[in-house]
């Protein structure tokens, strides 16, 4: 059963079709190529290493052709993610989808084979001027927010399964975290005291009673939503010299060699990003949820 992970972008707005003990939207009724109902989705491609193949384009009202046949924006998106995302890394991206979100959605990402591969979203409306992407602005955060939900959620770092019940770790919705993963020590360290005081319709109340344990309000959602918030942070700011909860949860992933040779390379290919300081923060024009992005109206 496929789980969509996606980040919402309206301020205390939180998509509440996901599943309320796991924070996930299940793919009952929906159309397997759509995760949302208010998204319109554009075109997909199968992803073969740093190349993109045109697998199909969805039937969409004649209001959104001119989004769809625009092939050279789908290939700026693309070619932006592969420039911040070095290739040896991105091999759990199997596919690449362009939709339409109506200036709400921004992006999701979507498991495809038992964890094993995904399928990463981004809408083509979020970014206004695709000739100058910011290289250390809002469209990185998202893409490395999404992103770090395929690092943290795979087959490597997660046994896919539904039965919570026997899970000894901490079970995100996929299926229960390995003892060796990068999210069963996170959670260890932030959450295993709270978990039970969490709302996931209003992740400010968490998040205003622990400041010192989120990097972001949005953080306070859940273990999931706070480590991508975390490796976003985690690549795009320098090392925290502090010691809150907050602090510690980046400096956790510093203790994966992997982790910051992929923090190092990342930020080799986008020289931007590696100049901004501890104390930078994107502005956010955008919030995330069950592994999607909306905008901030």
């Amino acid at each position: 059963m496929k789980k969509y992970w996606l980040l919402l972008m309206i301020p205390l707005l939180y998509f509440t079709s996901c599943r309320k003990d796991h924070d996930f939207v299940e793919s009952s009724n929906m159309e397997e190529e759509q995760a949302y109902d208010d998204i319109t989705s554009l075109t997909l491609y199968d992803v073969s290493n740093n190349d993109i193949s045109l697998i199909k384009d969805y039937e969409v009202d004649k209001s959104l052709q001119l989004f769809q046949v625009d092939k050279s924006r789908h290939f700026t998106m693309w070619h932006f993610v592969i420039d911040l995302i070095p290739l040896k890394y991105r091999d759990k991206i199997t596919q690449f989808e362009i939709f339409y979100g109506y200036d709400d959605v921004a992006g999701y990402v979507i498991e495809q084979e038992d964890l094993g591969s995904w399928k990463l979203a981004l809408a083509i409306d979020f970014v206004e001027d695709f000739n100058n992407i910011d290289a250390g602005g809002e469209f990185t955060a998202l893409v490395l927010h999404e992103y770090g939900h395929i690092l943290t959620l795979n087959d490597t770092q997660v046994t896919a399964s539904e039965e919570e019940e026997s899970c000894n770790t901490y079970f995100p919705g996929e299926g229960c975290s390995l003892t060796g993963s990068y999210l069963y020590p996170f959670y260890q360290l932030g959450w295993a005291d709270i978990i039970d005081d969490r709302a996931i319709d209003n992740p400010d109340r968490l998040y205003n009673k622990y400041p010192d344990r989120f990097v972001s309000d949005y953080a306070a959602t859940n273990p999931a939503e706070d480590i991508a918030e975390v490796v976003t942070q985690f690549i795009m700011q320098d090392k925290p010299v502090g010691n809150s909860i907050a602090d510690q949860k980046i400096k956790l992933l510093y203790d994966f060699p992997e982790l910051v040779e992929l923090r190092e390379d990342i930020r080799v290919e986008v020289p931007v990003v590696a100049k901004r300081n501890a104390s930078y923060k994107p502005k956010r024009s955008y919030t995330c949820g069950c592994r999607g992005c909306r905008k901030i109206k």
